[in-house]
């Protein structure tokens, strides 16, 4: 038999219950939330600053040719790594934690249940600088620095998931392909409208993730990062824009420029890229407050490309990103399939980007200066509405 004090106590433990549900899941301004994934094993130490002006300095006093072949040694190595990611632990769990914002009109229903409406998904990955444990850290750059600003956040129609890889860590394409498993349970995201942008390291990461999940996206936009041009095939059917500095002397430009070329040359219509002559390594600050690059990924949509039953985001969410082996099988079947049917189309020409004609005939656009902007692209800024 309940008590008064009992039923009191009850009532106020659902109520906080309630409460802080209600904060968790409130629309229009981001919190953090977490998930517990099978542990990431692909360790990248930090350098101390010490290591990083003796390694300069050592590299600095080689003939530029050592130097080459140097950087090519080591690009071939990272190329191989993001081909063949190391598996995700069998015994060790961890704990993802992450920005999530959901827009102004999302709307709850009977608990967690969506009255039908979906919206698109954008996956924001740092850099190295942001790894650790320190959740705000992830705030420093990109989409979660604009989202703190509610004049951005008033209009913002994506639900903007901002994960931390941890120190001493890259991103796992394999760890990132289950959270997206799991935001796809929680939250009413449109499984067409899948979105991946990240800077430097997180750069790298939306390639790495892109190939390994080639359709499960509807566009990327890698930042200052790069890939192996001896797998562009992977991505001729994937809408991309791509953006780097020239003078960028932590990633070089060629490592975007010639993969983007690959692409072209492997028959890819729909990739874009920008290249900013006057700038170095942070090419982010700029391409994030552009509100084209948000008005463009709208565009972009799995409805509208040519793909096969099999890799259907609908059909492919029901793999679980682990089982790897399967998700390829599957993919080399429907890969199979498109070559063996003569109706399946060679190109995707109607769906190139661009507002002239000169840019229907060059699928990539590479634009040799900054971006038009309607808003204020100064580095460091973070009061620039970039969204109307």
């Amino acid at each position: 038999m309940k008590t008064p004090l009992t039923t009191f106590f009850t009532a106020t433990l659902a109520l906080i219950t309630i409460l802080a549900y209600a904060e968790t899941l409130m629309p229009g301004r981001q919190v953090v939330q977490s998930v517990v994934l099978p542990a990431n094993t692909a360790v990248r130490p930090r350098q101390s600053e010490e290591e990083r002006v003796a390694e300069k300095a050592r590299r600095d006093a080689l003939p530029l040719e050592e130097r080459d072949a140097e950087d090519k040694e080591r690009h071939l190595k990272s190329f191989e790594e993001m081909r063949n990611p190391k598996p995700l632990s069998e015994t060790e769990m961890q704990t993802v934690a992450y920005w999530l914002f959901l827009p102004n009109d999302y709307e709850l229903q009977d608990g967690d249940s969506m009255a039908g409406k979906t919206w698109p998904l954008l996956l924001f990955l740092h850099g190295s600088g942001e790894r650790g444990n320190d959740i705000d850290k992830v705030k420093v750059h990109g989409p979660p620095k604009l989202l703190d600003d509610p004049d951005n956040a008033k209009d913002w129609p994506f639900i903007t998931v901002s994960p931390q890889c941890p120190d001493d860590f890259s991103w796992s394409p394999l760890q990132l392909g289950l959270l997206i498993d799991e935001l796809e349970k929680q939250y009413a995201i449109d499984c067409n409208r899948v979105y991946v942008t990240g800077l430097s390291m997180g750069g790298f990461g939306t390639w790495g993730l892109l190939y390994h999940f080639p359709n499960r996206f509807a566009a990327g936009v890698p930042i200052c990062g790069g890939f192996d041009p001896e797998a562009a095939e992977r991505f001729t059917d994937i809408p991309l824009w791509v953006f780097h500095g020239t003078k960028d002397s932590a990633v070089k430009v060629t490592m975007s420029t010639d993969v983007v070329e690959a692409i072209q040359a492997a028959g890819g219509r729909r990739v874009r890229l920008t290249v900013y002559p006057d700038l170095e390594h942070d090419s982010w600050t700029v391409t994030y407050d552009n509100p084209e690059l948000y008005r463009w990924l709208l565009e972009q949509n799995c409805r509208t490309r040519s793909v096969s039953v099999f890799d259907h985001p609908l059909m492919r969410s029901r793999f679980r990103t682990w089982e790897l082996l399967s998700f390829e099988l599957i993919k080399h079947a429907s890969a199979l399939y498109k070559a063996t049917h003569d109706h399946a189309p060679e190109s995707h020409e109607e769906f190139v980007l661009g507002t002239n004609h000169q840019s229907q005939q060059h699928p990539a656009t590479r634009i040799e200066g900054r971006i038009p902007l309607r808003v204020s692209s100064r580095q460091g800024s973070s009061r620039s509405r970039v969204f109307r």
